[in-house]
């Protein structure tokens, strides 16, 4: 009885294996591993930039303004672009890093943030919102340091020419209810 049980499992494992799963592995892994047309999109970060941010710390009050730079340089081999952020905020020096990425596998952008302001990292996935990919829009859950409560990041990135993107920040309350806290207007250096 042990033994039928076993093979049954084992049939019913097979029936619903992906087929990449039967193929070579090693040839499944350079397909996963090679960048492409997403991994071209982000390369286009790539370089020296300047940037005028808002950021609003409550709905009512008016948004703490500042300027910065940006680096973007690329990682493994296209992979993924790392940006170094800098400015000043809230009269503190401020940096903050991001390595961006596409994952073959999940079919999702990535961006793992990380600054000067806190210890947590944050890890944002997410999607295209248009067809020809100038808009991508991003997502994390964190927990609000001054509350403790568990809420959602909303990112969205928008190309607005070759030298120039726009971020849009966006905190979401348990309820549901999206509040700006922040943009970004972003252009190439000279």
């Amino acid at each position: 009885m042990t033994r039928r049980l076993a093979t049954l499992a084992t049939l019913a494992t097979l029936a619903v294996t992906p087929a990449t799963a039967q193929e070579d592995p090693m040839a499944v892994m350079a397909e996963l591993g090679t960048p492409g047309e997403q991994h071209e999109l982000l390369a286009k970060m790539v370089g020296d930039w300047t940037y005028t941010q808002k950021m609003w710390m409550a709905p009512e009050a008016p948004p703490m303004e500042t300027t910065g730079t940006m680096t973007a340089e690329s990682m493994l081999d296209g992979r993924f672009v790392k940006a170094t952020w800098s400015s000043t905020v809230m009269g503190q020096p401020f940096t903050g890093i991001g390595i961006n990425g596409y994952d073959n596998m999940t079919k999702q952008f990535t961006n793992v943030w990380m600054d000067s302001m806190m210890t947590s990292i944050m890890m944002f996935t997410g999607q295209c919102a248009d067809d020809s990919c100038a808009v991508i829009e991003m997502s994390t859950p964190f927990t609000d340091p001054m509350t403790g409560t568990e809420m959602n990041m909303r990112m969205v990135s928008t190309w607005t020419g070759d030298d120039s993107f726009e971020v849009a920040g966006y905190v979401i309350d348990p309820d549901g209810n999206e509040q700006r806290n922040m943009e970004l207007a972003v252009s190439r250096s000279e």
